[in-house]
């Protein structure tokens, strides 16, 4: 069965991406995401194809950001990063979201205290 994805799930899956919807012009209504750190705009039609759309410029910004010291990737269901033996190796972190992903790296690594 196909799960229905719908705009606040957006949000909760991409909170650091700003979500808005055209109020003019030829797709009036369609979904507008931007991030401070992504110069592109990215935009869909439905809630779904916006979220598979942000999987790629947020799979690039956690290497960007965390990519000298994890190997990171997305699978079907999770996102993943394993720390690289050149900082001392160790299991892989696993998350459903890449915001909850970022945070168990800025813990992991001692960026960020846990609350």
């Amino acid at each position: 069965m196909k799960t229905i994805v719908f705009e606040d799930d957006v949000r909760r899956m991409y909170p650091e991406w700003t979500i808005t919807r055209a109020t003019r012009g030829p797709r009036l209504g369609e979904l507008i995401a931007t991030h401070p750190a992504i110069p592109s705009k990215f935009h869909g039609i439905t809630p779904e194809q916006l979220a598979l759309r942000l999987e790629a410029p947020e799979l690039w910004r956690l290497q960007e950001c965390y990519g000298d010291r994890y190997s990171i990737r997305r699978t079907p269901g999770l996102w993943m990063a394993t720390p690289l033996r050149s900082v001392g190796g160790g299991a892989p972190l696993t998350e459903d979201t890449p915001d909850a992903l970022e945070q168990q790296i800025r813990e992991h690594a001692g960026l960020l205290r846990p609350a």
